[in-house]
């Protein structure tokens, strides 16, 4: 589900279109295609069980601003618009539901998604719903339990985040106050899924729960597993929503019927 709700994402997810999985209802997206932002997220709504899914659409090599989020924020460890956009969007998501559990006296669960860029988003979004509130255009510290879900996250961890919050300078728009307690990043309840190890998802160590999908690679030539090629190839979206099954939405078992998918005791991080 987590895998269709990312690779939807990069679709612009108007209503009916694409049809979301069985169950789920459309709620609304949010955008911002300015040449330093390139922002798209789309929320996503299970009347019976209650739960509200948040995704962010991930790296689209044709949006200017999305490449210079990549630069700006993911390797040079810099403020950048998307972060934001996709904070503001998700406030404003919640501060609904907030309202919606005072009046009906219900409880949702939120999830977060995304892939690549997407990934990274949702973890600045977990961040941001769990410590943040809005107060005069600006984020400050509060507290509330969220339950994250990521995607093959790209070139991130919330250790940047810290360092980035550490940095008033370059954090305008996301100045947190710290009052008689740290923020403890271990609270946040974060699953990440990483296809093969590639220079996008080992670019840094990662929080939380962390699963290996084994993607099938079968299809790659002798180029494409010797060269910087891999990369684009061990990172595809596609590959990754093809380890379930299309009709039980179950991941898929190897020759060996073991599943296709195993818990990272320890991830390698490249050097440099």
């Amino acid at each position: 589900m987590l895998a269709q709700f990312a690779s939807m994402a990069y679709r612009d997810c108007k209503n009916g279109d694409p049809n979301p999985p069985e169950g789920w209802k459309f709620l609304t997206t949010a955008s911002h295609f300015g040449i330093r932002n390139g922002y798209f997220g789309t929320a996503y709504w299970h009347p019976e069980h209650q739960q509200l899914l948040i995704a962010h659409r991930g790296t689209d090599i044709k949006n200017v601003g999305a490449l210079l989020t990549d630069v700006k924020g993911v390797l040079f460890n810099t403020y950048v618009e998307q972060m934001s956009s996709a904070s503001t969007f998700t406030n404003k998501v919640v501060s609904v539901l907030q309202e919606i559990e005072h009046k009906k006296k219900v409880s949702f669960e939120l999830f977060f998604t995304g892939h690549s860029l997407g990934g990274w988003l949702a973890q600045v979004t977990a961040f941001t719903t769990e410590y943040l509130e809005v107060e005069g255009g600006k984020f400050f510290k509060h507290l509330q339990e969220t339950k994250t879900k990521l995607l093959q996250i790209a070139l991130c961890m919330l250790v940047m985040i810290t360092d980035r919050v550490g940095w008033r300078s370059s954090l305008p728009l996301l100045d947190v106050r710290q009052k008689w307690r740290s923020i403890d990043l271990q609270h946040l309840d974060i699953t990440s899924y990483l296809s093969a190890p590639n220079r996008i998802n080992t670019c840094n160590s990662h929080l939380g729960t962390v699963y290996r999908i084994f993607t099938d690679l079968s299809d790659l030539g002798f180029f494409e597993q010797h060269t910087p090629l891999c990369n684009p190839a061990t990172h595809s979206m596609d590959k990754i929503v093809q380890i379930c099954e299309s009709e039980t939405g179950q991941v898929c078992k190897d020759n060996e019927c073991r599943l296709k998918l195993l818990e990272v005791v320890d991830w390698p991080v490249s050097a440099g």
